[in-house]
Order: C-alpha cells, then sequence, then structure tokens
C-alpha cells in the first residue's frame, strides 16, 4: 500500500503567503512611486520651461528697448543744435532740374552761381533792402509755394530773405506796374529765364536771360 502525500504544514503555508503578498506589495509600491516620481518630472520640466520662456521674452523686450534708446540718441546727436546755421552737412545746396548752372559753384555763393533756364513763379512787389540799409529798391516778393521753382534749393544765406524775394533787373513798364498792384492774396506770374545768387544781397534774375545781367 502506497504512504498517503505530505501536505505543507500550515505554518509553512501562511509564510508563502506572506512572502507572495511582500512582493506585491513591493511591486505596486514601486510602480505607484515611479509614477509619482515622472508626474513631478513632467511638472517640474513644465514649470522650467514656462520660466524660461518668460525669461527670454523679458530679454528680448530688454534688447528692444535698449536699441529704441540708442535710435533715439542717435537721432538727437544728429539733428543740428537750435540756432546752428551749419547745414553743410544736413542740406546741401540743390539745383532744380528745370535750370542749368552756366558759372561759379553752388557750394560758394561769393562764386556768383548763376543759372540759365525757365521757371513761372507768382509773386508781387515790396519795396526793401537789396541787401543793406540804404540799398532800397522794388523786390519780388515770390509767394511761398512757388519758391521751389527757383535753381538753388536748401542754400544757407546771410540775407535773410533769400529766394524769398529777388531783384529782377529788366521788368518793362506796364508789368512793374501791375506787381506794384498785386498782393499776397492777389499776385501775379512772372517768367524768369535768368537766376544769378551772391553771399551778400538777394539773388538777381531776369526776364530775358543772362545777357540782362550784362547791361
Amino acid at each position: 500500500m502506497d504512504p498517503a502525500p505530505l501536505s505543507p504544514a500550515p505554518s509553512e503555508s501562511k509564510s508563502l503567503k506572506f512572502g507572495i503578498f511582500v512582493i506585491l506589495a513591493v511591486l505596486l509600491g514601486g510602480s505607484f512611486a515611479a509614477g509619482a516620481v515622472y508626474l513631478w518630472q513632467q511638472s517640474e520640466q513644465e514649470k522650467m520651461s514656462t520660466t524660461l520662456q518668460s525669461q527670454v521674452a523679458s530679454l528680448k523686450q530688454q534688447v528692444l528697448t535698449l536699441q529704441q534708446n540708442a535710435t533715439a540718441k542717435q537721432e538727437e546727436k544728429d539733428e543740428p543744435e537750435a540756432g546752428n546755421t551749419d547745414t553743410s552737412e544736413t542740406s546741401k545746396p540743390t539745383i532744380n532740374q528745370k535750370w542749368k548752372l552756366v558759372s561759379g559753384d553752388v557750394e560758394d555763393t561769393c562764386s556768383k552761381p548763376t543759372f540759365a533756364g525757365e521757371a513761372t513763379v507768382r509773386g508781387w512787389y515790396v519795396w526793401e533792402a537789396a541787401y543793406v540799409e540804404g540799398t532800397e529798391t522794388w523786390m519780388l516778393k515770390v509767394i511761398a509755394e512757388d519758391v521751389k521753382e527757383l535753381p538753388l534749393q536748401n542754400l544757407v544765406s546771410t540775407y535773410p530773405e533769400f529766394n524769398k524775394t529777388l531783384r529782377v533787373v529788366d521788368v518793362p513798364a506796364d508789368l512793374e506796374a501791375k506787381l506794384k498792384k498785386a498782393s499776397e492774396k492777389n499776385p501775379v506770374a512772372v517768367t524768369l529765364k535768368g537766376y544769378s545768387a551772391y553771399c551778400e544781397g538777394a539773388p538777381i534774375a531776369s526776364l530775358k536771360g543772362l545777357g540782362a545781367f550784362k547791361q
């Protein structure tokens, strides 16, 4: 007769079950811990990313502000000081393309830059000094919007009314009468064909051309 199989002792069965429970608990605990660590890392990375983005945006704004301040300072530096009439760097004399320079130098009005061409301007007669006190004569006052028709532009002159007031040398009697009756609100059109500037006094102009300057 075969002997009956041996069954594990009750204490051994309990130990085995406890061991399995402990293993399962350790595994589950490790999984939860790993999950918690992962979530914490993700949260920290998101916080760090947000912080870095904020810092980058702040740095960009600071750089933009510095650039704007530097530009403003440079513009202030480039502007001529109040009362400074030296505009050699910012507004050199320019020539209206309707006119041709026939003699002289536009950057040296004492060389009497003289021009041939044709342009119509509107104006009226005023009794003013052509240069200093004692040189009063009838002068053509050009309306502001027609000054651009004259040969020289952006020119600094010792004569305060440069290009605004001209001494026309060959005005016929009938036109002279009309100009004396004209006014700023009711100007008379005059066609000029010669023009010459000088560093002292008002420019001179001619209705007939350069030949009138030699008379």
